[in-house]
């Protein structure tokens, strides 16, 4: 087990003990972080995980794949060295200790790239749907 603090968007410590081998946002979502909302669940398909991280523990974090590094350029100001998407970042003993500071939480007011993203899969499900109606016709 490992010691995250989690420190809210307006100073408030959390400190908790997250299992090895669940993630950052694990952590902080089964222990009601504010601020992390993970709207995809960890699959990396969002940015609403994004943290701040202490500038102690950058490079003692493994780094960025291209994935992670894609999604953050749609998190809300992110930083280069500092921000990452706590779904990627594994919980092991190594991570004792690591603090990372939440943005503040949006969840009454969501990004409107989270809502575009959720209405254009909704539309393309629909369009498929219909087109299937329409080619089983005689």
């Amino acid at each position: 087990m490992a010691k995250i603090t989690y420190v809210e968007h307006n100073g408030r410590e959390h400190l908790v003990e997250v299992a090895n081998g669940l993630t950052v946002m694990e952590g902080a979502r089964d222990n009601g972080i504010p601020g992390i909302e993970a709207d995809c669940g960890g699959a990396c398909a969002c940015s609403t995980c994004h943290v701040y991280v202490d500038p102690a523990w950058i490079d003692k974090l493994p780094k960025k794949d291209h994935m992670e590094a894609d999604m953050l350029d749609f998190a809300w100001q992110p930083d280069p060295a500092r921000s990452r998407l706590t779904c990627q970042l594994k919980v092991s003993d190594a991570l004792d200790g690591c603090a990372c500071r939440c943005r503040k939480s949006r969840s009454k007011n969501r990004s409107s790239i989270t809502s575009f993203s959720s209405l254009t899969v909704a539309t393309r499900r629909r369009s498929r749907t219909r087109s299937r109606r329409y080619s089983a016709l005689p």
